[in-house]
């Protein structure tokens, strides 16, 4: 075990203690010590002497030092706390809890009061570092001048000029690449801007070329590369602006684009590293040059980096938000892949960045033993084997460079690629899901109308043509299209989708069930049905006798007897049926939530975190009659945190759910025609398109029958 580690354990084991009593010594020491090891972390991991996983402990460690600080009112050190955090939120990726610390941190500076002369000058060299942050990270490119500027101020104030004139001058390069950075993106973009964005990249390199110390300057060397980086980005911009009117003009300055990108890949190759967003940047620069095969090459390096570099994060959470802001270097590698017709690749890139993380919790269900959906990633001849004739799966990718869509048949793969952008794209869905939401008139009729027929242009019209002898359509979404029901899009031949398909979400391609897969027989189905927890839904417990009526062997539980102790141990139960309230709370991870009945022990809650560790390896079909049950906290990455997920992580073969607040009175006439159709022995995916279609012929509006979604097995 290292110094590090053993201080560290060390820590842990005194952790409790010190914040059981903050205010006696010995918990000041605990913070400091807290402190400072999260620094020695830092610089490790800095300097590549530790793995990535360390600036977790140094994230841990730094917001215990903060907050032991604030209870003692130790306000300068909290702050020296707080800086610390906020670099290490950087580095994971939370570019804003980044930005937040920093300005706590420049809050509690600018009123504290400090008398020693070292902590003047510390209390100085932490305003001006974390305007540095602020410079660097904030939203705005207007925050990120006026930090930089303030920044220097400080600067100047400090005497490293003079004492440790190297770090003086890292400094001044890294306000000037920050000036570069905020100009390059100020909006609205002008050459004005760009030229000025290229001035102060020029001076940060030229300061940076003024570090004399070895060791500093091998220190640096990464963030003159990372300046080269942002140089190039800058020259793409402003070849693209000076293009139709000066051409000779711009290809000089794309080349110039070209040569930053290398050199700061080459500076990277000198400290021994490099970085996904330099193969991103050259990926980009060589595509502008039209090299487009040696473009794809550089993004498959940036996306190798990624992989390998996501492997490091021992926590979920940390995993996802390192991977949010870097999932453009898959979209880059998917277009580029479109446009050399390497279709399987693509396929296999839009794979990696759809619900990476849920599909490692069904498959660590697997190493475990226990039953899985589908299995781990697979290639699209893998795929296409365990799909039958009338069978088809479409994965959408909805990224900065357009909308790819890949459509997978027993026959082999197809892919269309459609120029938009995603922000109108799920507008669109936005607005639909609003409509859903009021009382239908003539109006809104019409723009509901005017909607889904954008959607469906854009989602589908592209690949129609391969989809006529299909009746099962398996659907892969992208973003919020994990919202929108694909069986409201209307077909141009006429008609609904719902009409046509029965359709199926996945979460991911990876999860395609083996055509193996077989469902219960009807004779040997057990249903659990809990209905009405809360005593305030009386059409749930007509709807329950209803279910339970269509199956062999039913349990049914209603009103205060409808306890989530009865998940706890449902050996022997194939379907599940659970009619009760949803709740749902936007960004709150723990929001999405199903109410049951209270008991002495227990408040009824059922958490997505219980759901997920229930044991429904047995499940083969949960039906959650809830409201907004198939909503959830959606993270980048087609990373979902809600109800429906969490049955399918528990074991639950397949799962439906619903998108919307939907009639009592409706939902109980569906519910129960689906169960029917299902105990008949129709397939899930055939019962609920029979069940919907029957609405549908009493009630056009999507409202009452497009709500509810399978997703799963069919």
């Amino acid at each position: 075990m290292s110094k590090i580690s053993q201080r560290d354990a060390s820590i842990l084991a005194r952790r409790a203690e010190a914040f059981a009593a903050p205010l006696a010594a010995f918990a000041g020491d605990h913070a400091w010590t807290a402190y400072r090891v999260g620094w020695s972390l830092y610089h490790a991991v800095r300097l590549d002497a530790a793995m990535q996983s360390d600036i977790e402990r140094a994230y841990a460690l730094f917001t215990d030092a903060s907050a032991l600080f604030e209870a003692r009112k130790d306000d300068f050190r909290q702050a020296k706390a707080l800086n610390g955090l906020s670099l290490v939120s950087g580095l994971l990726g939370r570019r804003s809890q980044s930005n937040e610390t920093s300005r706590r941190s420049l809050e509690l500076l600018e009123h504290c009061r400090v008398t020693a002369e070292k902590d003047k000058t510390d209390r100085l060299t932490i305003i001006m570092k974390s305007l540095r942050g602020l410079a660097e990270n904030s939203a705005t490119a207007e925050e990120c001048i006026r930090s930089a500027h303030r920044g220097r101020e400080f600067l100047e104030l400090l005497p490293i000029r003079e004492s440790d004139p190297d770090q003086y001058h890292r400094y001044r390069a890294l306000f000037d690449r920050a000036l570069g950075s905020a100009y390059g993106r100020s909006r609205p973009r002008t050459i004005e801007t760009l030229r000025l964005s290229e001035d102060h990249f020029t001076k940060a390199i030229a300061f940076f070329e003024r570090i004399t110390a070895t060791q500093t300057a091998k220190d640096s060397a990464k963030s003159k590369g990372k300046t080269y980086r942002e140089l190039s980005r800058t020259r793409r911009a402003l070849a693209a602006m000076l293009k139709p009117t000066d051409s000779d003009a711009a290809f000089l300055i794309l080349k110039a684009a070209l040569q930053a990108a290398e050199k700061a890949v080459d500076l990277y190759t000198q400290a021994g590293d490099d970085s996904h967003w330099n193969q991103y940047h050259l990926a980009k620069a060589l595509r502008d040059m039209g090299r487009t095969s040696e473009a794809l090459s550089a993004c498959m390096k940036g996306v190798r980096l990624l992989e390998s570099g996501r492997q490091e994060y021992a926590e979920e959470g940390h995993r996802i938000e390192w991977m949010s802001e870097k999932l453009v270097v898959y979209d880059l590698a998917i277009y580029l892949a479109h446009e050399l017709g390497q279709s399987d690749l693509g396929f296999e890139l839009s794979q990696s960045c759809k619900a990476r993380s849920f599909l490692e919790k069904l498959l660590g269900r697997q190493a475990e033993g226990k039953p899985v959906l589908g299995g781990p990633g697979k290639t699209a001849s893998d795929l296409a084997k365990q799909l039958g004739d009338g069978e088809a799966l479409i994965e959408y990718h909805l990224g900065r460079h357009g909308l790819s869509i890949f459509l997978l048949t027993s026959k082999g793969l197809t892919t269309a690629r459609i120029i938009c952008d995603r922000a109108s794209v799920e507008a669109r869905v936005e607005d639909f899901l609003s409509l859903m939401r009021q009382v239908p008139t003539e109006n809104t009729e019409f723009y509901l109308s005017a909607t889904l027929r954008d959607l469906a242009q854009v989602l589908l019209l592209p690949v129609l043509g391969a989809l006529e002898s299909i009746c099962r359509l398996y659907i892969v979404p992208s973003g919020l299209l994990s919202y929108l029901p694909f069986s409201a899009l209307p077909l141009p031949t006429g008609g609904l989708a719902i009409e046509k398909w029965e359709l199926v979400d996945l979460p991911s391609a990876a999860l395609l069930p083996p055509r193996a897969a077989l469902t219960p027989k009807v004779s040997a189905r057990k249903l659990l049905v809990l209905a009405n927890p809360t005593l305030d839904l009386w059409n749930a417990e007509d709807e329950a006798a209803e279910v339970a009526r269509t199956f062999p062997e039913a349990n049914v539980v209603v009103g205060e007897k409808a306890t989530k102790q009865l998940l706890a141990d449902i050996k022997g139960t194939t379907h599940l049926h659970i009619a009760c309230h949803g709740q749902y709370a936007v960004g709150d991870a723990r929001g999405s939530r199903l109410i049951l009945a209270a008991d002495a022990h227990d408040d009824g809650v059922l958490g997505v975190g219980e759901i997920g560790a229930l044991p429904l390896g047995g499940v083969d079909l949960a039906f959650l009659s809830c409201c907004k049950s198939a909503h959830g906290r959606y993270r980048a990455g087609d990373e979902f945190e809600g109800v429906h997920r969490a049955f399918l992580t528990a074991g639950a073969r397949s799962v439906v759910a619903t998108l919307w607040d939907i009639e009592d009175a409706v939902t109980r006439q569906l519910v129960v025609s689906f169960y029917k159709h299902l105990n008949e022995g129709q397939p899930k995916s055939s019962a609920l398109r029979r069940a919907m279609l029957e609405v549908l012929a009493k009630h056009s509006h999507p409202y009452y029958w497009a709500g509810f979604k399978l997703i799963g097995a069919a």
